[in-house]
């Protein structure tokens, strides 16, 4: 289903031929002339849409679609589109819309268009014709963009999920809406709340510069802070769109535990990002270098540990950078006040890097970072570390979205749900199985054994302690990084057997890797009681009972790099008949039909606005 808000013209395909309807700026500071439109959305064969934008004009995408610039130069988030060159992109209402702007670009000359022109299908030849002499739009001005209805494992797993039912726009963007057609909505301005990414002239600024910097050194680092809700992740997810037009990669070091761009909570993670980012962090998907679990949303647990990881993360990073000659960004935690601030000051010492970014909101100044270059005492610009370090910072504002309710709806500890429920219930970029539905692996405690972190339990109550909850594989960890705990992923303890001491694990993670896990680590991850047991279907809710049947892990999707390793040891095995009765998380009841076998071909909603 596609929506569609503001300023925008509609006509069915084919478009038939005649003038466009006079269209006024609501505002009455300019009217257009008839046949130009700020945008123009056409149905087109194959359950598609195209739209033209006139340069200057931007739309905002809330749902999902596959985006393809045909004609023109448009960017997205920072990211430039290119030609044959499709992107994916999630844009849920836990954050603001995604912008797609068309810009002017570098005309191109009469024959090379022609040239560009004749390489496209017919049907688009003829839509294009069609646009150009019915609104006597010059050739090569608009942005031509198809748009293409894609349902995502991702989006299924999230609206899964009863209080994400409408996260995609299903409900609650509809409200006042026009219905034009089966596929279309179209709101007039300002009928909808749905914020859109605003991204300031000085962040676009702060992103070249850096830009700039990575030509004449191209392992330049780039670090992120400010306060919670600062708009941190905004900034680096632009900054590292902006970069993948001039780089293959970027390297990306997530250091705030509480909301991680990539996989699940709790961790500090080094990451390889090859495609834009686009919405919810939910929705990203990267190759992991390495990952150190800490068990905890905040660093307050054990400010030291958390230190030495940081430090540890950081030479990875900047080993592997070095290795493929691409940049790094940092994005850091929001707590800044306290003992956060030492700690942040701790971690730009040991990250040392060209570029530090300060965002400050506009409208709420405590809640703010001090300004790092005034600090007093052993601060990073103290004379005993800028004799070697002297890095550039540009302190920047941003608007606060403590006003729009579109976005408080959704807590921090929904996206930790959302970010959970993606990386369990899609097993494979292309499959969704929820958690409660996958037959869960054989964990002996014995040969494999567990680390409670963060707290002190007896031994004859650690059963009791890890059933249902989420941990950590860990994996032997290299003499330099004694006392930490590098990871190759997480499990959902679906079971357990005392008994037996035996653990049963729903894990995303590839068999032939689970040989490498040496111990398993429990921090103080909440796990979502939904995501436990229960799936919304379009007509009804049940919960599931333990699986029946063990899904394919042979292709089991992971970000972590591929390994070449034995089989699996007697270890961590397929859970038997005789353990499936042991205590379930999920109560049994008769099974409903798969969701993973559904044959539903349901389009997802995507929704345009200006």
């Amino acid at each position: 289903m596609m929506r569609l808000f503001g300023e925008i013209h509609v006509a069915p395909w084919p478009m038939e031929p005649e003038k466009t309807e006079v269209t006024e700026n609501p505002d009455g500071e300019r009217k257009r002339k008839s046949g130009e439109p700020a945008a123009v959305a056409l149905r087109f064969p194959r359950e598609a849409f195209v739209i033209f934008v006139q340069p200057g004009v931007s739309v905002s995408l809330v749902g999902q679609a596959r985006v393809e610039l045909i004609m023109g130069a448009a960017d997205m988030m920072g990211y430039r589109l290119r030609p044959q060159r499709p992107v994916t992109v999630h844009s849920p209402m836990s954050s603001s819309a995604v912008v797609l702007s068309a810009t002017r670009g570098q005309p191109l000359a009469r024959e090379k268009y022609l040239a560009e022109f004749e390489k496209l299908p017919q049907d688009m030849q003829t839509l294009i014709n069609r646009f150009n002499s019915i609104t006597q739009t010059p050739e090569q001005t608009a942005a031509v963009i198809l748009l293409k209805a894609e349902q995502s494992c991702v989006h299924r797993a999230a609206t899964s999920l009863r209080h994400f039912a409408d996260l995609f726009g299903t409900a609650t963007s509809a409200t006042r809406a026009q219905h034009i057609l089966r596929t279309l909505w179209m709101h007039t301005p300002g009928a909808t709340e749905i914020p859109m990414v605003d991204i300031p002239v000085p962040w676009v600024e702060a992103a070249g510069r850096f830009a700039r910097m990575t030509m004449q050194r191209r392992t330049s680092i780039l670090a992120a802070v400010g306060g919670k809700d600062s708009g941190k992740s905004t900034f680096v997810r632009f900054t590292i769109n902006r970069l993948l037009f001039t780089h293959p990669r970027v390297i990306f070091v997530e250091t705030d535990l509480g909301q991680s761009e990539f996989g699940v909570p709790g961790c500090v993670t080094v990451n390889e990002v090859t495609e834009p980012l686009f919405g919810s962090a939910f929705t990203h998907t990267a190759t992991q270098v390495c990952s150190y679990f800490l068990g905890s949303v905040s660093p307050r647990q054990d400010p030291e540990l958390y230190v030495r990881t940081c430090a540890a993360a950081f030479a990875r990073a900047r080993a592997h950078a070095a290795k493929i000659n691409v940049p790094i960004v940092v994005n850091t935690q929001g707590w800044v006040k306290g003992l956060g601030l030492p700690l942040l000051m701790d971690l730009l010492r040991a990250l040392c890097p060209a570029l530090i970014v300060q965002l400050n909101v506009i409208d709420n100044p405590g809640r703010n970072l001090p300004d790092i270059t005034t600090l007093p005492g052993d601060s990073i610009f103290s004379e005993a570390v800028s004799s070697t370090w002297r890095p550039t910072v540009h302190v920047l504002e941003t608007p606060s979205r403590d006003g729009l309710p579109a976005l408080r709806r959704y807590l921090p500890k929904d996206h930790r749900t959302l970010a959970l429920q993606a990386y369990f219930a899609c097993p494979t970029p292309d499959v969704f199985l929820p958690p409660s539905q996958q037959s869960p692996l054989a964990v002996s405690t014995i040969d494999v054994p567990v680390r409670i972190l963060h707290a002190q339990v007896a031994p004859s109550e650690h059963f009791a302690a890890l059933n249902g909850v989420v941990v950590a594989l860990g994996i032997a960890s290299d003499p330099s990084e004694a006392n930490l705990f590098p990871v190759i992923g997480h499990g959902l303890v679906r079971a357990v057997d005392p008994a037996t001491s035996t653990l049963f694990i729903v894990t995303p993670v590839p068999p032939a890797l689970l040989s490498e896990v040496t111990v398993i680590l429990r921090g103080d991850i909440e796990t979502p009681v939904e995501m436990l047991i229960q799936v919304r279907t379009a007509s009804h809710s049940f919960l599931l009972p333990p699986p029946s049947r063990s899904p394919s892990h042979a292709h089991a999707h992971t970000h972590t790099h591929a390994i070449s390793v034995p089989v699996p040891t007697s270890r961590i095995s397929p859970a038997t008949s005789r353990h499936r009765a042991s205590r379930a998380v999920a109560p049994a009841r008769p099974a409903p039909p798969s969701c993973a076998a559904s044959t539903s071909q349901s389009i997802s909603p995507v929704c345009v606005c200006v």
